[in-house]
């Protein structure tokens, strides 16, 4: 949040959760200012980077970030039995 919204008065975010038979999908987005062209999540001391991506490894899931009119983080893995 920091971030996403920095010098903006205002910004929405969106988390949803889809399950498609025992495929779940966890997105959360913003309308905020984006990430940088030239990111490399590899390569980032961010915490909130870092949480993320240790979300993603619990969840053994496959992360996909977007940044077009804001972010996008995808999180899709499968429901454990």
């Amino acid at each position: 949040i920091k971030h996403a919204f920095n010098g903006c008065p205002t910004g929405i975010i969106n988390i949803s959760m889809e399950k498609t038979d025992d495929v779940c999908m966890l997105k959360i987005a913003d309308n905020g200012v984006g990430i940088c062209k030239d990111f490399d999540l590899n390569q980032t001391d961010s915490l909130g980077m870092y949480l993320v991506t240790s979300l993603a490894s619990q969840l053994n899931a496959e992360l996909d970030i977007e940044s077009n009119n804001g972010t996008v983080f995808t999180l899709k893995f499968r429901e454990e039995s």
